[in-house]
């Protein structure tokens, strides 16, 4: 039974990474729509605006992915069940 077992376990939690991984990504990208607004508004180009606003969601991710900041908004990520 365990030969079968580990390997579902296995596969489940790399399921559940990703799907953690996509909620921090949705929730970046919702989280710096203005910023491509606000540089616009600001006199940016729209390419400036877009690197500004692809930079700005690139960290955001990182940091919540990263330093677990992720898990303060998303209870079922704890690094225990996650790795």
């Amino acid at each position: 039974m365990k030969k079968y077992y580990d390997p579902v376990v296995e596969t489940m939690r790399k399921k559940q990474r990703l799907g953690a991984d996509l909620a921090l990504a949705y929730m970046a990208l919702i989280s710096n729509t203005d910023v491509y607004s606000d540089m616009l508004e600001r006199g940016a180009t729209k390419k400036e605006a877009a690197w500004v606003a692809l930079g700005s969601t690139a960290a955001m991710f990182s940091v919540d992915r990263f330093a677990h900041l992720g898990e303060v908004f998303y209870d079922d990520l704890t690094a225990e069940s996650i790795k």
